[in-house]
C-alpha cells in the first residue's frame, strides 16, 4: 500500500544561494526533533479523478508515525518500526501488515525516522526554483526500485519549513500533501500511538 509511505525529507549539499541555505536550515532543524505534529491536506490523482482528504499526523522517533484522517472519512494508520496497522471505522476493518525492509529502504520513510544517510544514498537533490518566500527542490531516485521515483519538496517561512510535498510513483501518479500548524517537540506519550483492535472488527493480516 504505497500511500502509507508519505512523508519524505532528504539531505544534500550543493552551491550557495537562498534555496541551498533554506534547505540546509530546514534539514538541520528537522533533524534535531524527537517529536512532531502537523495538519495535512492530501490529493491523489486516480483514473476516476482527484481524491482529497485531510487530518493530523504525529511522529515520534525513532520508530513511530501515526496518520489520522478526519475528512472525508475517518481512518487511522500507525507505523511502529516495520509493523503497520490500519483501522477503517466505516468498513469496521483492522488491517495488520509487516513491511519488507526493501519497501522501507526504497522510500522516504527512513529520513522521517532519523536515518539521514540511508536516504542520501537513495535520492539526489536539485534546487528547482525560489521566490516569494518559497524554495522548491526536486528529489530523484538514483536508480530504479524506490516506491517514489520523484519527490518535489516546497519550503516556506522563517525558519523554513515544509509547506508542500508531492510524491510521484514510478508510473507517474502524484500524491500531494500540504502541511500546516506544525508543532515541534509536542508531548506524545505511548498512549498516543496505541491502536487496539475494536470489538467486533474484521481483522485482516497481510503477509
Amino acid at each position: 500500500m504505497r500511500t502509507r509511505l508519505t512523508l519524505a525529507l532528504l539531505v544534500a549539499s550543493f552551491g550557495c544561494g537562498f534555496s541551498a541555505d533554506a534547505y540546509r536550515e530546514f534539514v538541520a532543524n528537522f533533524g534535531r526533533l524527537k517529536t512532531l505534529s502537523a495538519r495535512f491536506e492530501q490529493e491523489v490523482e486516480t483514473p476516476f479523478g482527484t481524491e482529497t482528504a485531510s487530518g493530523l499526523v504525529w511522529i515520534r522517533r525513532p520508530a513511530l508515525i501515526k496518520w489520522e484522517y478526519r475528512q472525508p472519512e475517518r481512518k487511522i494508520f500507525l507505523l511502529d518500526g516495520n509493523r503497520y496497522k490500519m483501522y477503517l471505522p466505516e468498513e469496521n476493518q483492522f488491517i495488520i501488515q509487516r513491511l519488507d525492509p526493501e519497501e522501507i529502504d526504497g522510500s522516504p520513510l527512513p529520513f522521517i525516522l532519523g536515518q539521514r544517510r540511508q536516504l542520501e544514498e537513495t535520492y539526489s537533490v536539485t534546487p528547482v526554483d525560489s521566490g516569494e518566500g518559497r524554495s522548491r527542490f526536486l528529489l530523484t531516485a538514483r536508480k530504479a526500485g524506490p516506491v517514489f521515483s520523484r519527490i518535489i519538496l516546497t519550503l516556506s517561512g522563517t525558519p523554513p519549513w515544509m509547506e508542500e510535498l508531492i510524491l510521484f510513483e514510478e508510473g507517474g501518479t502524484p500524491h500531494r500533501y500540504r502541511f500546516s500548524e506544525f508543532t515541534p517537540e509536542p508531548r506524545l506519550p505511548d498512549a498516543a500511538f496505541r491502536l487496539e483492535i475494536p470489538k467486533g472488527a474484521e481483522v485482516i493480516e497481510e503477509r
